[in-house]
């Protein structure tokens, strides 16, 4: 079935429907949007039909929000983010610059989500959550509330209750990860798949056997390793 092109309104047009709120010339805004009191949208934002956006939130320029995507009260959305479709943004949560937060993913209460940080489809992320700059998560994962997710952090594809993350940058250009979740302690360094499911200390001897002691991953390994006992965890495998 062919889909009807949305339709948009003048600026004149969205000014007159919405009073309340302040529309910046240049906005785009389609016809079946919701903007409730005291929102504001900026210059080149783009607010798709079945968007809803509840009163004081701050919606920056070049955003771009999906078909029904829900914008929760006072929420603040930096500059070029962009929400798909049927994506949750609670109450007082914000959206830093670049972030892109995929179709049908949900940010509760306060959360905060760093500059270019990328949440994939389905994802939730926890009241008062933070999940620092260029950090990722993955399709389906599920971030506790109150955890704080370190920059350039990578949480996988459906990983669940994830209540905490290390990142160790600049290897290589490899980010590589620790972080705490219900199936334990996952080390997630992305060009070692041939060690994927192995014990970290398993995975020390294999890299020793091949490459010798002084390899840079055996620091890696122990760094997070280090981090995992500071808070009473054991290290379980490599993903």
């Amino acid at each position: 079935m062919k889909q009807e092109p949305a339709i948009i309104l003048p600026h004149k047009e969205a000014r007159e429907k919405y009073p309340e709120s302040m529309i910046c010339a240049g906005a785009v805004i389609s016809a079946g949007a919701v903007i409730s009191a005291g929102a504001v949208i900026s210059a080149g934002a783009v607010i798709s039909a079945g968007a809803v956006i509840s009163a004081g939130a701050v919606i920056g320029e070049g955003v771009v929000i999906g078909e029904g995507v829900v914008i929760g009260e006072g929420v603040v959305i930096g500059a070029g983010a962009i929400i798909s479709a049927g994506a949750i943004i609670s109450a007082g949560a914000s959206i830093s610059a670049g972030a892109i937060i995929s179709a049908d993913t949900v940010i509760r209460e306060g959360a905060a989500i760093g500059a270019g940080a990328v949440i994939r489809a389905g994802a939730v992320i926890g009241a008062d959550t933070v999940i620092r700059e260029g950090a990722a998560v993955g399709e389906g994962a599920a971030i506790g509330a109150g955890a704080v997710i370190r920059a350039g952090a990578v949480i996988g594809a459906g990983r669940k209750n994830v209540t905490e993350a290390c990142v160790v940058l600049g290897i290589n250009t490899w980010g590589v990860t620790g972080y705490i979740c219900d199936d334990g302690l996952i080390i997630n360094i992305g060009c070692m798949n041939d060690f994927r499911g192995l014990p970290p200390d398993e995975t020390l001897k294999l890299i020793w056997k091949k490459h010798g002691v002084g390899h840079i991953y055996t620091s890696i390994i122990m760094l997070i390793e280090e981090w995992a006992a500071g808070r009473g965890v054991n290290c379980d495998r490599i993903l």
